[in-house]
């Protein structure tokens, strides 16, 4: 392996072209170097052009979604998500890692949309992310739900030598279903996407919770704006 393809696109040092690091990987390669666990990689290949007409408009769209400059600004598409919805065994997690190397394989520009920062160039990368497992994490190191310090910590850096999910340019955060449904864990889902959707960074959720189940699942605040800040694409068995 060379040395450009040992370095993580989340440590962005000047001049480094992440486009040439997309070339350079296998689709293979380059769904494990987002963390696309490998039992979807296949499928994932298999269905990238063959995405749900929704998922299409939405690519289409990138350019107004993913941090538009102030020419496409337009404010019910800037960070504009999708949440893949359904039963289990419906391929939505294997869905999403498609739309992931769709929206990586694109290109698109991966620059600052104000024009003041050229340090970050390139194309734009993805992270997929369990988002029971990035739960659990917040909770494990906040040791009580008042220590914000200590998750935020984890929020940056999930793992050794992870990305923070809330800057990762396209982010799948899988199966939103089975965490803890706590109050804590709603804030934190919550902070993560809103956060995201506010910077222009789309965010990709998979849930075995049918629409009309958010607000029991995760309350109205989060149900709100889940319905506002995405598409919802509807899976069924």
């Amino acid at each position: 392996m060379t040395e450009t393809k040992k370095k993580r696109y989340w440590y962005r040092p000047d001049g480094y072209e992440t486009d040439h690091l997309i070339d350079s990987l296998s689709d293979e390669e380059l769904l494990a170097h987002m963390g696309v666990p490998v039992k979807y990689t296949r499928h994932a290949i298999e269905m990238q052009h063959d995405l749900p007409k929704e998922a299409e408009a939405w690519l289409r769209n990138i350019e107004y979604i993913y941090r538009p400059n102030f020419e496409r600004l337009e404010k019910d598409l800037c960070g504009m998500g999708l949440i893949l919805s359904g039963p289990g065994s419906t391929r939505k997690t294997t869905t999403a890692a498609a739309i992931l190397l769709r929206a990586v394989r694109m290109k698109t520009p991966n620059t600052d949309p104000t024009g003041h920062n050229f340090t970050w160039h390139g194309a734009a990368m993805g992270r997929f992310v369990d988002w029971q497992e990035a739960s659990e994490l917040f909770r494990s190191a906040s040791r009580s739900e008042e220590d914000d310090m200590a998750a935020e910590e984890v929020r940056r850096y999930m793992k050794p030598n992870g990305p923070a999910i809330h800057r990762a340019d396209f982010l799948v955060l899988d199966d939103i279903s089975r965490e803890r449904p706590t109050e804590y864990n709603a804030g934190e889902l919550q902070r993560t996407i809103r956060r995201r959707a506010d910077n222009g960074y789309p965010t990709i959720i998979t849930t075995n919770h049918p629409e009309s189940e958010w607000e029991n699942a995760h309350g109205d605040v989060l149900a709100g704006f889940l319905t506002r800040s995405a598409i919802t694409i509807e899976f069924s068995a």
